[in-house]
């Protein structure tokens, strides 16, 4: 497969998580009216929602149980960020807060979506296989016949028609 047919596929792949995170993002914004100017606010919901977008796909696509490893990296990280809240103020507060949801509801919607995305290749990979087994077992069958002197196909029985 050529190298921009794969980009293609990765990015139809990808495009609706990342639509998805700004649509978290902007509507957390929305619902909060912050006191920091809106880009900055933004802009650090949207890398909180994107981070939990792509470790949700990575855990979800992968083939091994990955969330031995991931869901304690991000209870350190929601951990850390609590203890953080408590040291700051008020404005900070509602901002890791909204940061907290943002990540966590991109998570599940990247770990779902991943898991959607190797199923789908699971399925086409066993569909690829068993059409080339099929092939193997026609090739196998056609030299068979050739061998005892038939054709190789099967003639074509005429269809039965019906009588009244």
């Amino acid at each position: 497969m050529p190298v921009h047919t794969k980009v293609l596929v990765l990015m139809e792949a990808l495009w609706l998580p990342l639509v998805i995170a700004a649509l978290v993002a902007a509507g957390l914004l929305l619902v909060h009216r912050p006191q920091i100017s809106r880009r900055s606010f933004f802009i650090v919901i949207f890398s909180f929602a994107l981070l939990g977008m792509v470790t949700g796909l990575l855990a979800g696509f992968s083939r091994t149980s990955a969330m031995g490893a991931v869901l304690p990296a991000i209870l350190s990280l929601v951990g850390g960020l609590a203890i953080y809240i408590v040291s700051v103020g008020k404005v900070d507060q509602v901002l890791v807060g909204t940061c907290v949801i943002a990540l966590s509801l991109n998570l599940l919607i990247g770990s779902t979506w991943g898991a959607l995305l190797r199923s789908d290749f699971e399925r086409g990979e066993k569909s690829a296989n068993a059409g080339m087994r099929d092939a193997l077992v026609e090739v196998q069958v056609r030299e068979f016949r050739r061998e005892l002197g038939l054709p190789e196909s099967p003639p074509l029985l005429p269809l039965k028609k019906d009588t009244e």
